[in-house]
């Protein structure tokens, strides 16, 4: 690839990313991001061969640095022990997501648009499901089985699920959540609910 054309490909990403976190795949057209990242509308169809190609590149490329932190952080506090500290391997998990709604506004973009993937059949859904879902799974389901051996491997799955179910509505549900509660979301708030999935998932562990 000439140094041309992979300039011409990271910048469509990089414009890619900041469009689709904004606006959503829907909300933004090949003329949008050609327009933006100042180059021909020929040049989508040449590096990704469509838009839709294009949208699970961009989810694909983001996930993968986000997967790696997840997963090198669950490994450390899952793997390597007996019968892992169920506790501190939730606490882990669940603080890995939410932790990061504050940071920035683009990654609460990004945690909207993963969850809006998670949530219906999306066209990044199987990229979702590679770079981060299965392999933060197993890693869960090792630990879980390790811990509560007697709990059969489809209870161990609902109880991920269900764990994943609570921080999803977490993050999706902010606006209910803080009409709800009367407070917005805070950094004391975050470590609050943190501490509330972990207890109440665990309880629903046994």
């Amino acid at each position: 690839m000439s140094v041309k054309a992979k300039t011409t490909r990271e910048r469509l990403l990089d414009t890619a990313e900041k469009l689709f976190f904004e606006k959503g795949y829907e909300g933004v057209s090949v003329r949008d991001l050609t327009d933006r990242a100042g180059v021909n509308v020929a040049a989508v169809n040449y590096h990704f061969q469509s838009k839709k190609n294009l949208y699970k590149e961009v989810v694909r490329r983001r996930l993968s640095t986000v997967a790696q932190r997840r997963i090198a952080e669950l490994k450390q506090v899952a793997e390597g022990k007996r019968t892992p500290d169920l506790r501190k391997v939730i606490r882990t998990y669940v603080s890995g997501f939410l932790g990061d709604i504050l940071s920035s506004k683009e990654v609460e973009n990004f945690l909207n648009l993963v969850s809006r993937e998670m949530s219906q059949p999306g066209i990044a859904t199987d990229v979702l499901i590679k770079e981060i879902v299965s392999p933060i799974h197993k890693i869960l389901k090792d630990a879980i089985h390790r811990a509560r051996p007697a709990l059969s491997e489809e209870k161990i799955s609902l109880c991920i699920i269900s764990i994943s179910g609570q921080v999803l509505h977490f993050l999706r549900a902010r606006e209910i959540i803080k009409r709800m509660l009367g407070h917005g979301y805070s950094k004391e708030f975050l470590n609050e609910v943190v501490e509330h999935i972990t207890e109440f998932s665990l309880k629903g562990i046994g």
